[in-house]
C-alpha cells in the first residue's frame, strides 16, 4: 500500500513498527475478528486480547521491557498481503483531533518523514487517504487518541 512512497525492502528491514515498549503499546495493530480467525487457523494459538473495540495481540514484555510482534518472522511479518491493516499504513494513523479524524505520520519511520512534505501530501492525495479513512469508517476501531508527536496531514 506504501510502495509508492516506501520500498517494501526497505520497510522490511527496519521492523521499528514490529516492536514495542510499554509506551508505545499502544500502537500493537487492531485486527478484525477475521484477521484473528485466519492467524490462528495458520499458525495455532496465538494469544489476543480485546482492545476498545477491537482485537490485538496479546503483548508479552521482556525483562528488557520490549515485546516484538508474535507475526514478526525470520523474513517479515509473517501474515505478508494479510497483515493487519494497521500495519499496512503504518508510519500513517488515523487519530482522532480538535477537528475530526486526522491522517496522521509518526515521526518513528525516518525514510517516509525524510521523503519531503511535498512527496508526502502527492501520496496521501493520490487516493491513499479516501482508503484509509474509507476502511476507518467501517472499522473505527483503527481510530487511535491523539498524539502531538504525529505530524497531522489531512483532517476530516
Amino acid at each position: 500500500m506504501l510502495k509508492k512512497i516506501l520500498s517494501p525492502k526497505t520497510c522490511a528491514d527496519c521492523r521499528i513498527c514490529c516492536v514495542f515498549d510499554r509506551s508505545d503499546v499502544w500502537e500493537t495493530p487492531m485486527l478484525t475478528a477475521e484477521l484473528c480467525e485466519e492467524i490462528t487457523r495458520r499458525f495455532g494459538n496465538i494469544p489476543f486480547t480485546r482492545r476498545g473495540d477491537g482485537m490485538t495481540f496479546d503483548m508479552e514484555f521482556t525483562a528488557d521491557g520490549l515485546s516484538t510482534c508474535p507475526m514478526l518472522g525470520e523474513n517479515g511479518c509473517m501474515l505478508g498481503d494479510d497483515k493487519p491493516f494497521c500495519c499496512r499504513i503504518w508510519p500513517f494513523r488515523l487519530m482522532n483531533t480538535d477537528g475530526g479524524v486526522s491522517l496522521t505520520l509518526s515521526p518513528l519511520c525516518e525514510k517516509v518523514g525524510s521523503a519531503g512534505d511535498e512527496n508526502v501530501r502527492k501520496f496521501v492525495d493520490s487516493g491513499f487517504s479516501d482508503t484509509v479513512f474509507a476502511y476507518a469508517k467501517e472499522h473505527p476501531e483503527i481510530i487511535r487518541e491523539y498524539d502531538p508527536a504525529y505530524k497531522t496531514i489531512i483532517t476530516k
